[in-house]
């Protein structure tokens, strides 16, 4: 079996879709997966031991240079890529226009959300089969309810994000414990990470944090012992012996469900909804 996976963009979103690569490598093992993402993401499906090939795409590129000639080759490049395996199924878990534009290139059946349940209503008329799927759902179970529909399994498999990184050996990287602390370019969000990095490496250090009474606009500044950012394979990696991580607001939810623990990750509504993937209860989403 060959099956193509259809999330192209953001960060939490690509990371959101990796344990339906989990699932579908459980329920069919020799089922050989490709996968379509931006290429600025293309190293998170590639820490997935489950998928096989992953396939660029420049959206976001394409659209400010869409009359270059440059750009119609590289689309062109990527139609002869996808449609260089006849698939048994493409699944867009996206929902979107181009998305679903993208999947469209492909040979095969192609699945996604239905009108009432995609992000852009849309994007179900390029679909062959399209399925309701409840949107107070969280997204990784939103995504994981959409490909047990569309392959016909029961979605009832521990959750499970495959991220597969060797250990990584840097000259740089310390042997005692460490902390990764990112931070936000720009914004009170900037600011409210810096007074967390703060009191975090306080608490790492044991010393107390020191307050600042109102923020002043200042230069970045390189610390003694930073090193230069990292590509995502590389990052992942070196996440294996830290002590502690804190994120920013939206990438610790995201995180969180990449560490397998729920937090604030679930939406409440979807406990209140009563849907889950695991309880059983109720019949498979319909098919649109």
């Amino acid at each position: 079996m060959k099956i193509l996976l259809v999330k192209t963009s953001s960060l939490g979103d690509v990371v959101h879709n990796l344990p339906v690569a989990s699932d579908i490598r459980a329920r069919f093992p020799q089922a050989r997966i490709d996968w379509v993402v931006e290429e600025g993401f293309a190293d998170i499906p590639r820490l997935h031991p489950a998928v096989s090939r992953v396939i660029p795409v420049a959206v976001r590129r394409w659209r400010r240079a869409l009359l270059s000639a440059a750009t119609w080759r590289e689309l062109r490049a990527y139609r002869d890529a996808v449609r260089a395996e006849a698939y048994d199924l493409v699944l867009d878990t996206q929902g979107l226009i181009k998305s679903a534009l993208l999947a469209r290139q492909a040979r095969g059946k192609r699945a996604g959300y239905a009108a009432e349940a995609a992000r852009e209503p849309l994007a179900a008329r390029f679909y062959d089969a399209a399925y309701v799927i409840p949107k107070n759902l969280h997204a990784v179970e939103r995504n994981r309810w959409l490909a047990a529909a569309a392959f016909g399994y029961e979605p009832n498999l521990p959750l499970d994000y495959g991220i597969a990184a060797a250990p990584l050996a840097a000259p740089w990287l310390p042997a005692a414990p460490y902390c990764v602390l990112p931070r936000r370019r720009h914004g009170a969000g900037r600011r409210r990470a810096a007074d967390g990095h703060r009191r975090a490496g306080a608490a790492v250090g044991r010393r107390a944090p020191r307050r600042r009474r109102r923020h002043r606009p200042q230069p970045h500044r390189r610390r003694p012992g930073a090193t230069d950012f990292l590509p995502v394979r590389r990052l992942a990696a070196g996440t294996h012996r830290r002590v502690c991580r804190r994120d920013g607001d939206q990438s610790r939810r995201r995180r969180r469900a990449a560490d397998g623990r729920r937090g604030s990750c679930r939406d409440r509504r979807s406990r209140r909804s009563g849907f889950s993937p695991t309880a059983g209860a109720g019949q498979p989403p319909e098919a649109g």
